[in-house]
């Protein structure tokens, strides 16, 4: 069973050549088959960027969260993946679409992952109502069945 996960970003440019505003959406699907396995439980924690918040997180702020969730015994383990990152490895994925682009839009992400699969809302709850944390989005795969 495989975890499909596809960010789309897209860009909307208006306005004439001297003053142009681009507009940027980020849309990320997940799909899963009924359960979710537990090789395929992953968090994703998506930080600020300057097109999706007031200002761009600091790298402080990513550490102190990524600190935060390797202190909580839900957590198994916390990837971190740079912005650079995420662009190059879109880039071997969908090498069309990220030439389209007129600059890396990626945030720099966290990648959860839970001690127990079952689990999964509640480590996406560690990361919600805490402002100024630097959090942009939180996303996960939503099982459809709970635990027997």
């Amino acid at each position: 069973m495989r975890l499909l996960i596809l960010l789309a970003v897209v860009v909307v440019a208006t306005g004439c050549r001297s003053h142009e505003r681009v507009t940027v959406k980020t849309v990320a699907v997940t799909t899963s088959a009924a359960t979710t396995e537990p090789n395929e439980s992953v968090v994703h924690v998506y930080f600020c960027t300057s097109d999706t918040c007031a200002s761009e997180a600091t790298h402080a702020q990513e550490e102190a969260v990524k600190r935060e969730a390797l202190a909580s015994p839900l957590v198994a383990s916390v990837l971190f993946v740079s912005k650079e990152k995420a662009l190059e490895q879109m880039k071997q994925k969908y090498p069309g679409a990220v030439a389209q682009l007129p600059r890396n839009l990626f945030p720099d992400a966290l990648r959860v992952f839970p001690a127990n699969a079952y689990d999964i809302a509640k480590v996406a709850a560690l990361f919600s109502g805490q402002p100024g944390n630097g959090i942009d989005k939180v996303d996960y795969p939503r099982p459809l069945t709970t635990r027997p």
